[in-house]
């Protein structure tokens, strides 16, 4: 029986041993996603990131973004339609005006860090009740979407993707 005991033993003590995979209700259920410092700060600030949004605080959506944000409304072809950091905020201040109500899932399929960079790919599932002319209307989205986060002193802030 001792003999039988001990490797099941000393199995479950390594498997304690480990670091563990991230559990979080923004982190696929799929992925295995190691518990490192870097993957836990990307990972708060996707949670911050949606809880944010839900509660329509653009503001806390602000500060979670780098001087440096640059977005090119997922053209590549041309410029017109690209902004940054104040472009943002001047969305927000419109969103802030005509969005009532914010509903979203956000699930990461993918974290990856190298150096002081991180990417994280995500699904997203938007339901939102805005204000158009006295006229309520819902909009709903579904897709795939790729943040780009930088490491600025101790912080990861958003350089695009949102």
């Amino acid at each position: 029986m001792r003999a039988i005991l001990a490797p099941a033993v000393a199995l479950f003590l390594c498997v304690g041993c480990g670091a563990g995979n991230i559990e979080s209700r923004v982190v696929s259920p799929e992925l295995e996603l190691e518990r490192t410092e870097d993957n836990a700060a990307i990972v708060e600030v996707m949670e911050a990131y949606a809880k944010a949004i839900e509660s329509r605080d653009f503001d806390s959506v602000s500060k979670m973004l780098s001087n440096d944000y640059y977005e090119n409304a997922g053209t590549t072809d041309r410029t017109e339609d690209d902004y940054g950091l104040a472009g943002i905020k001047k969305l927000f201040t419109t969103l802030g005006d005509h969005v009532k109500e914010v509903r979203v899932e956000v699930t990461i399929r993918d974290l990856s860090v190298e150096g002081d960079r991180g990417r994280v790919v995500f699904d997203y599932a938007l339901t939102m009740l805005y204000d158009v002319g006295g006229e309520e209307r819902w909009q709903t989205a579904r897709d795939v979407n790729q943040v780009e986060l930088r490491r600025e002193g101790s912080s990861w802030l958003i350089l695009s993707g949102i």
